[in-house]
Formats: structure tokens, C-alpha cells, sequence
């Protein structure tokens, strides 16, 4: 058991540095972004064709202290005649005793490109704020200097750039969140380097299948790529059942598996909840992550019959 926690301080120990030292300065984690791809690609503000709000909440690695835990709230809607979006994200990570918060501003350029068809092209910019007491870690010696009495904070501005196309039942998109890539040490309270590089990249395309009236299936892929860590692909599926319920699954390479519901409770609301079984070297120090997600729509009127799957 002591070993065990050894361990766990330790990997707690590295997440915090490397998250806030801007080496590892990576994008929240999501299993749900099916339901908002909004918190991913600023491209896809307005696609809904209705004011959207959704609201996330996660939490990470389940009996492992100190683990991440995430928020997210997230509004867009189209511009009437204009063909534009605006949009806004706002996220609150906790990771330990480390905090990152930020508020983001969004807006796309549509094109219709057909009749059931659509090409988006979104900016993002914001600010995110980063503090941490790391003089708050019990170290297993007690007397480790770097986290001796330290605290840290700094703010960072950013932008992000995506696409995102949709047809009648198919949809990609191709984003970078943040583009300007920060440096910093332990040592002061702003980022003593800056380049614009993406740190991170996400690539998405998925299909829906029509079995019959009744009865869909969702096909998703995505790539993620971060900057200090292997890439990641998830493969989703899952069964729309009525369009009103989606049961599926995800698979996330050298990650975990994680299985998926959606329902819609009626025209404005939809929820869902996701959970992750971890595969990866942490599975026997946690339960998993939880997930859930509400999204709240004012009006539920389109041209895109399908817009409601993604």
C-alpha cells in the first residue's frame, strides 16, 4: 500500500509540474464531444442552426487524489442572414492544488455548399489564467525543494483556427485549439518563451447509417495529437434508437474503452453520460472517469434533418 501511494504522489507530483510548466500544455480531456464539438473546433459554432448551450462536467481517473477535474460551459448560435456564428467557451480545470481557467471567444464563416451541405471556417481567441500552490504537496521525504513553499500563476492569451464540413449524413472537421505554444520554469510567474506552433491538433469524420425509419448507427473517428505525447485515435459507435436514444461505445488507443448514452428528453434538452474503463497503466490505481453532459437548445427547427446527430 505505501508503494502505492508512493507511486500515485509521484505521478501527481509530474502531472502538475509538466501542465504547468507549458511543456505539456495540452487541451482538456472529453469522451462527449459528440454532443458539442463545439469544445474542440470553433468551426463549429452555429452548425446546430440553433442557439446551443452545453454544460460538461468530468472527473478523471475515479480514487486517484488529486485527479482532474473539469468543467465546461459552452454557447453558440448562428447569425441571422449573415452567414456567421459567434460563440463562446469557458472551462475550469482542477488538477491537485493547480488550477486552469480561461474564457474563449468564437467566431465561424459559413458556406453552403450544396443543398445538404455546409463548409465552416472558425477563429478563436481568449485567455486562459494558470495558478498553483505546489507548497501544498506532501512529498513522501517531506523536504522536496521544488515544491517547498512554491506558488504559481501566470496568463496566457491564445487563438485557435478549424473547419468543419457537414453533409446529410456525413461531417469532418480539422482543428487546432490553441496555436500558440508558452514556456515556462518553477522560477517566475510568466511564461519566459512563446512561438506560434500548434500543441495540439484534432482530426474528425464521421457517418451516419440509416437502417431504417426507426433505427440509425454513428460512426466516429478522431486523432488527436499533442505535442509532448503519442497520438490518440478513438473509434465510436453507437445505435440511435427512435432519434431520441444513442447507445454506443468508444474505443481510445492505449487509453480506455468507454461506453456511451444520449437521450433526448424532449425538443430543448438532451443529456448524456459517458464512462471510461482505463486500459492504460492507471487502471489499477483508479475506478475509471464519469462524464455528463446537458445540452440545451431554445428551438429545435432545421434545414438538416440530421443536424440533431452531430
Amino acid at each position: 500500500m505505501c508503494l502505492s501511494i508512493v507511486r500515485k504522489t509521484g505521478l501527481l507530483a509530474l502531472l502538475v509540474i509538466s501542465a504547468l510548466t507549458g511543456k505539456a500544455q495540452f487541451f482538456q480531456h472529453y469522451s462527449h464531444y459528440h454532443m458539442n464539438g463545439f469544445i474542440i473546433n470553433p468551426a463549429y459554432a452555429g452548425s446546430r442552426d440553433v442557439m446551443s448551450a452545453v454544460f460538461l462536467h468530468r472527473d478523471q481517473w475515479i480514487g486517484f487524489p488529486g485527479a482532474p477535474v473539469t468543467q465546461t460551459l459552452s454557447m453558440h448560435s448562428p447569425l441571422k442572414n449573415i452567414n456567421s456564428a459567434v460563440g463562446i467557451n469557458i472551462f475550469n480545470d482542477k488538477i491537485s492544488v493547480s488550477r486552469h481557467t480561461g474564457i474563449f471567444f468564437d467566431y465561424a464563416y459559413r458556406f453552403k455548399t450544396g443543398k445538404n451541405s455546409r463548409l465552416s471556417l472558425g477563429l478563436s481567441a481568449g485567455i486562459s489564467f494558470f495558478r498553483s500552490a505546489l507548497g501544498e504537496i506532501q512529498t513522501t521525504t517531506g523536504n522536496d525543494q521544488a515544491f517547498d513553499g512554491t506558488n504559481f500563476k501566470y496568463t496566457t492569451p491564445n487563438f485557435g483556427f478549424g473547419m468543419f464540413y457537414t453533409g446529410k449524413r456525413f461531417f469532418a472537421g480539422l482543428s487546432w485549439p490553441l496555436m500558440v505554444k508558452y514556456a515556462s520554469d518553477l522560477s517566475n510567474n510568466i511564461p519566459d518563451s512563446l512561438m506560434v506552433s500548434p500543441i495540439n491538433r484534432f482530426l474528425q469524420a464521421g457517418y451516419i447509417f440509416k437502417l431504417n425509419d426507426d433505427l440509425d448507427i454513428k460512426t466516429t473517428i478522431m486523432i488527436r495529437n499533442y505535442e509532448q505525447f503519442e497520438g490518440q485515435l478513438d473509434l465510436t459507435a453507437g445505435l440511435i434508437v427512435y432519434k431520441t436514444l444513442l447507445i454506443g461505445f468508444a474505443i481510445r488507443s492505449k487509453d480506455a474503452f468507454t461506453g456511451l448514452i444520449e437521450f433526448q428528453v424532449n425538443d430543448k434538452f438532451r443529456i448524456g453520460y459517458a464512462h471510461d474503463f482505463v486500459t492504460s497503466g492507471l487502471a489499477k490505481y483508479t475506478h475509471g472517469s464519469n462524464e455528463i453532459v446537458l445540452r440545451y437548445e431554445p428551438v429545435f427547427k432545421t434545414a438538416f434533418s440530421n443536424t440533431r446527430f452531430f
